[in-house]
């Protein structure tokens, strides 16, 4: 501490002592003192700015370690919300896809107004709509016709108590855009859909037409009445994950309330390892438990001899080329060894991440569908086949009847007979369609197969034909010699169906015109009519079995002539197509390949 200008100063100095000596002899001490204060304080300075610096490093640090610790939760979350993404559009994408393919029609309904969410090609196919006139408008909108209908008081009804609604067999009336009336019947049932909060925010509508079934039952009994009426004329004559993860929940949940509903099985089959996963219902559809393993090769060793090749051929196939899968076929349960029958459905999806693709889809169980269409075709063929038998007979007696008439010359009673015997060639042609369809369908129909002349056909049909239809002319084109390999006496049989059809839907008097032509390798035979013609809508329907067209005349028939005529040419590696104009007429054609 020095004084300078009479005050105290802090300074730092270097101070030195020298020695003085003067012949040798130490005579004194030199000292010397240079100021460094400045530089001392500099250096103090640095020391502090030096400890400051070691300070703030060390808080960054802290502070560093803090934001790579909040980094790595943050990813941890991103890589969450990313599972979840993908998780719920895994679950939307399987949710669309088993409600796009199962055979029941799927309406999601949200809102008083009733406005259409979401909605598979069933039943946009059901309803006759584009996926446009339908998402996002109200029902009565949609189909304005039904407001006078119950279903929309019944939506409400269930969006209010929550109560499910289920109805059997009901008839539905839609307006077609031509303004003419569909009526159907349907099974269906209202589901109320809630959010987590279990408030009521939807109904789930799964419906499931039946009008086939309905019509069905209505035409065996139109059938027994038929066969009742003839039988009396012949007598008498994070915000985004929380938002996530319940997009998910109410994702998983109408999943599991569908598959539950339809009590369906579900599989996923690897496409490089062949790994399958499957649900319980499908262990047990196939006879396993539902804590036992369950493997490709098990499933395939459950399906019976006669259609296991062709089962694993379907799924390869669709595994390499892709495309929808869709097979039905009987399996054997391993346990129980209980026969099912099953409807698979499936397709191959790739996964998010692009290394392989999955094959996934659903089974149900038809066997009471299968068992009771084999029990109808059962009982159909059994009472064709004893209806045949007195009607032989019958027809026996009626032709030695009519060659007494004639030898007797009684004119009235030969006429009348010629009519009998011509409702009995009708009643003995229906059972036929009947019993051939039997047969059809059970897979019991046999095409025996020779070589033969179109032209020698038509010629012996001619006679036969004009005489059974004499209300209206029949024309017969000349054939020139047109050899096939086909059954003679089917392909009479569709000849005969589609005069029949020409006639039943032509006026009296009006032309019936037959012909047979050669063209490209085939034989092209084609009937054409004068008659009402067929509308363009109905025409790619015509030859579904029990299809019937819409029309103000009422005429009597069962919708299997078109329907077995299409299955006998396909079964010869034909064609059959119509070409028609509303009040203009039709044409009917088949081909049949040419005799080598």
């Amino acid at each position: 501490m020095i004084y300078k200008n009479g005050k105290a100063e802090l300074g730092f100095y270097n101070i030195a002592y020298n020695p003085l000596t003067e012949n040798g002899v130490k005579t004194g001490m030199l000292q010397s003192a240079i100021d460094v204060t400045e530089l001392v304080m500099a250096r103090i300075k640095v020391e502090d700015l030096s400890r400051e610096q070691q300070t703030a490093n060390e808080e960054l640090a802290a502070i560093n370690e803090e934001l790579h610790t909040s980094n790595d939760e943050l990813t941890v979350i991103q890589g969450k919300l990313q599972d979840m993404i993908v998780e719920l559009a895994e679950n939307e994408q399987q949710l669309e896809q088993i409600i796009n393919i199962l055979p029941a029609a799927v309406v999601i309904i949200r809102g008083n107004d009733l406005v259409a969410e979401s909605i598979n090609n069933t039943n946009l196919a059901y309803w006759d709509k584009t996926r446009e006139e339908v998402i996002g408008k109200p029902l009565l909108e949609i189909l304005p016709e039904l407001a006078s209908q119950p279903f929309p008081g019944q939506l409400r009804q269930v969006m209010r108590t929550g109560e499910v609604i289920d109805v059997r067999d009901s008839p539905v009336l839609f307006t077609n855009a031509d303004g003419s009336k569909r009526e159907t019947f349907v099974d269906y049932t209202y589901q109320p859909l809630t959010d987590r909060n279990g408030l009521r925010t939807g109904v789930l509508v799964m419906s499931y037409e039946n009008t086939q079934r309905v019509l069905s039952r209505k035409l065996l009994e139109e059938y027994s009445e038929q066969m009742q009426a003839m039988n009396e004329e012949l007598t008498a004559s994070n915000e985004e994950l929380i938002a996530a993860q319940h997009t998910i929940e109410e994702s998983r949940t109408a999943l599991r309330l569908a598959i539950d509903a339809a009590e369906l099985g579900t599989w996923y089959v690897h496409s490089i390892s062949r790994q399958l996963i499957s649900n319980a219902r499908l262990k047990e559809l196939f006879g396993y438990y539902p804590e036992e393993d369950f493997t490709l090769e098990q499933a395939l060793a459950q399906i019976t001899d006669e259609y296991r090749e062709s089962v694993n051929a379907a799924i390869e196939a669709a595994i390499h080329h892709g495309g929808d899968y869709d097979i039905t076929y009987p399996v054997t349960g391993f346990h129980d060894q209980r026969q099912r029958w099953v409807r698979a459905i499936g397709n191959l999806q790739p996964d998010p991440s692009g290394t392989f693709a999955a094959f996934t889809g659903l089974v149900m169980d038809i066997t009471e569908q299968k068992t009771d269409e084999l029990r109808k075709n059962s009982f159909i063929g059994m009472v064709s086949h004893e209806l045949k038998t007195p009607l032989t007979s019958l027809n026996g007696y009626l032709q030695v009847l009519q060659i007494k008439a004639r030898n007797s010359g009684d004119t009235f009673v030969s006429g009348a007979l010629d009519q009998c015997v011509k409702q009995v060639k009708r009643m003995t042609n229906m059972i036929n369609g009947f019993l051939n369809v039997s047969r059809l369908e059970s897979g019991k129909i046999h095409i025996d197969k020779q070589q033969f002349d179109m032209a020698d056909l038509i010629r012996d049909m001619t006679e036969e034909t004009k005489t059974l239809y004499a209300t209206h002319q029949l024309i017969f084109h000349p054939v020139e010699p047109t050899m096939v390999n086909a059954d003679r006496e089917k392909i009479g049989q569709v000849i005969d169906n589609l005069v029949s059809n020409a006639v039943k839907y032509s006026k009296s008097g009006s032309r019936v015109q037959v012909a047979c032509v050669q063209m490209e390798g085939s034989a092209r035979v084609s009937v054409r009519d004068e008659g009402m013609g067929i509308d363009k809508n109905d025409i790619p329907r015509l030859f579904e079995r029990y299809y019937r067209v819409n029309n103000d005349n009422k005429i009597s028939g069962f919708g299997i002539g078109l329907y077995l005529s299409a299955e006998i040419i396909e079964r010869h590696n034909g064609k059959i197509w119509t070409e028609s104009e509303p009040g203009e007429g039709s044409t009917f054609y088949f081909t049949l390949p040419l005799a080598n």
